[in-house]
């Protein structure tokens, strides 16, 4: 096969080629079925795994005369082989191939033990099914019980992944869906400036750019919609997504579905317990109706969306990319823009298969039947217990989803737990699921035969230390959570992308206009930003607490939370919302270790002594990014950047932007 970059189409240029081969094939599965047919039949043992479902009833063996019938229709296959080639050989321009039939196969659907309890629970779903089919299954999406059983086999490959890189093992190469020519781009039905990789988040991306006059397409795997569900955020989080013009105000209004005034920030210890209330987190938004106006706006405006369809490979070449997707006509772009999250094949790619370093297990629930006089408001975070039964801490999150419903008894409870992904003996996402059900009664202060579950959710949310991503391809960009840019302690993806949105809204505009699209230039606009590095070197501390020590995790979270607290919201809301900044964490830790000093050297021995040498030197480069951030008007008057070449003025606006978003002086003008 000879593929003609001009005509577009496959042409068969070695017909004698293609019949050598074929006969080879055909030689081999007769070999093979030879060779099976001369087996006695397997033995099939009552109760034991066949190679079939235990559900699914076993297959009848060929005896007698059938079996031999068999045989004989395989003693044709060599006769049929050597027909085939000679007359190839004879008439190679005229010989049509009849399709040959397909193999028989049978679809083999995930199953998973659940506990009785649990799987009653779950069987309460008002539309009655008796597996939950009713469910839309998807990562951080609505379930089903054979849900369930897919994400626990995601999160098994991760788990064991990490366990093999642990121990030295030898871990296979992800595919190759990203290949580099040095060549001019092949001529594409339809070319664009950028073409964005995953539609949910990725559509907000893409919008930004519409905006600067960019043609862009989108590419979905799906379809470009939210899920019926609600996003726990704050509202200073969403003000970027008017100013931009992502949607207008009242389209923004119409997808938040809840607010509250404050939520609950609360942590149970026998000494150290801690209870407070702050203004972060109080709104639910809904996914499904915020892409729906994304979507219309952006269609509106001229833009492209590709959905039901996957991306196959991708040919970089000096001046564009080249795009081939599933069962469509091949595409062009002069940039690609990875919003397919962390597990992006580019992005396991660009990291060499690398297993992550971070996991939050995730399990949660939107049911009615709530106690209505006390579903008013939510809970930011919340730990109710010290470590649970899987030896792992577990925290709560809850709010009341739609304002409660119709009838003021809906509402949305989310259950999970840190975890470091090599580690032996880690729960299952059953297991989280479970442990959810038998706390969830204690936690609300209800009774679990009242409540009617309308959706349900669980997922393995991973992250990478090595974050955020610099990208090691030309005309590749990474943004979202396929760049790492989300915190690993809360794994806010959307409120993470909003935040950066506005610096990735002017670099990507500005690499385009300059075709400043190599990797030299694109690693810039993910740079290394120290206090998301902070976080990282706080994650091992929860993830994995010191042994004898139940109570360590909300000793410490509880500690350092309501010394933020008490220091007032100035220092308060940053940290509540995954910012770092000197001003609030250097009179946050101040006021904690003053308050309890005989966790220092606990919280010492969880990070471990690496971890606190690379805490204490991302602290320095916070308070280096601080200063100089500080100095960004004296340094671009006197430099005259707006003056330099386009490529070292590009150079200079990825500084100052690592400065400010890696200081977290972001925050007062994001505010």
């Amino acid at each position: 096969h000879q593929f003609s970059y001009h005509r577009r189409r496959l042409c068969l240029t070695d017909f004698p080629c293609c019949f050598d081969r074929l006969k080879a094939a055909l030689t081999q599965r007769f070999c093979h079925s030879k060779m099976l047919a001369a087996q006695p039949p397997p033995i099939q043992v009552p109760g034991a795994f066949n190679g079939i479902h235990p559900s699914q009833p076993a297959l009848k063996q060929p005896e007698g005369p059938e079996r031999h019938a068999s045989g004989s229709r395989l003693s044709k296959w060599p006769a049929a082989c050597l027909a085939v080639g000679f007359v190839a050989a004879k008439h190679r321009r005229k010989v049509r191939l009849p399709a040959l039939a397909a193999l028989p196969t049978t679809t083999v659907r995930p199953t998973v033990d659940l506990s009785p309890k649990l799987q009653s629970f779950l069987e309460t779903v008002e539309t009655g099914g008796s597996s939950g089919s009713s469910f839309a299954p998807g990562k951080g999406g609505n379930v089903s019980l054979e849900g369930i059983a897919r994400a626990e086999a995601v999160w098994e490959r991760l788990r064991t992944r990490a366990l093999e890189h642990n121990r030295g093992e030898f871990l296979e190469r992800p595919p190759e869906v990203v290949k580099r020519l040095k060549l001019l781009v092949p001529m594409a039905s339809q070319f664009f400036d950028v073409v964005v990789c995953g539609g949910t988040l990725g559509i907000l991306v893409a919008r930004a750019l519409q905006n600067q006059g960019f043609a862009v397409c989108i590419v979905e795997r799906g379809v470009v919609q939210g899920r019926d569900q609600e996003w726990n955020v704050s509202w200073e989080e969403l003000r970027p997504l008017v100013r931009h013009g992502i949607v207008s105000q009242a389209e923004l209004d119409g997808s938040v579905q809840s607010s509250w005034p404050t939520s609950r920030v609360g942590f149970e210890s026998s000494h150290h317990g801690v209870e407070f209330r702050a203004g972060a987190l109080n709104a639910g938004i809904s996914p499904q109706k915020l892409v729906e106006a994304a979507r219309r706006r952006f269609e509106e405006a001229g833009g492209t969306i590709i959905e039901r369809t996957s991306l196959q490979e991708m040919e970089i070449y000096d001046d564009g990319v080249f795009m081939r997707l599933q069962d469509r006509e091949a595409i062009g772009a002069r940039l690609v823009v990875d919003a397919m999250g962390a597990g992006s094949p580019i992005v396991q790619q660009a990291r060499n298969g690398a297993p992550p370093d971070a996991a939050c297990l995730v399990v949660g629930t939107m049911a009615s039947g709530y106690p209505k006089e006390a579903n008013v408001d939510g809970d930011y975070l919340y730990s109710a217990s010290a470590k649970g039964s899987l030896g792992h801490q577990g925290f709560w999150e809850a709010f009341p989803s739609d304002n409660g419903g119709v009838d003021g008894t809906e509402r949305t409870t989310y259950y999970f737990t840190y975890v470091l992904p090599g580690e032996e003996n880690l729960p299952s996402i059953p297991d989280v699921f479970d442990e959810y059900v038998e706390a969830l009664p204690g936690y609300q202060q209800c009774s679990l035969e009242k409540l009617r579950v309308k959706r349900a959710l669980c997922a393995s949310f991973v992250a990478f230390r090595d974050s955020p991503l610099q990208t090691p391809f030309d005309r590749i960009l990474q943004v979202g959570d396929a760049a790492g840019i989300q915190s690993p302690l809360s794994f806010g993806g959307f409120g993470a992308l909003c935040r950066h949105l506005p610096r990735l809204e002017s670099a990507i505009s500005e690499a385009l206009r300059h075709d400043l699209l190599s990797s030299e230039y694109l690693s810039q606009i993910n740079p290394y930003f120290p206090n998301l590095a902070m976080q990282w070197s706080m994650y091992r501390s929860i993830a994995k607490p010191p042994e004898g020590e139940p109570e360590f995790v909300n000793r410490m979270m509880g500690g350092i939370l309501s010394a933020a607290e008490r220091c007032g919201p100035n220092v308060m809301m940053p940290i509540l919302q995954d910012v770092f900044t000197l001003s609030a964490l250097g009179p946050t830790l101040a006021s904690w270790m003053a308050r309890d000093p005989l966790i220092i050297p606990l919280f010492v021995k969880s990070m471990g002594t690496e971890n606190v040498l690379s805490a204490i030197g991302h602290l320095g480069n916070l308070a280096k990014y601080t200063a100089l951030s500080s100095l960004e008007p004296l340094l671009a008057a006197a430099l005259d950047v707006e003056d330099l070449v386009p490529a070292e003025r590009f150079r200079w606006h990825r500084r100052f932007d690592a400065w400010r978003y890696g200081s977290g002086l972001d925050y007062e003008s994001h505010k």
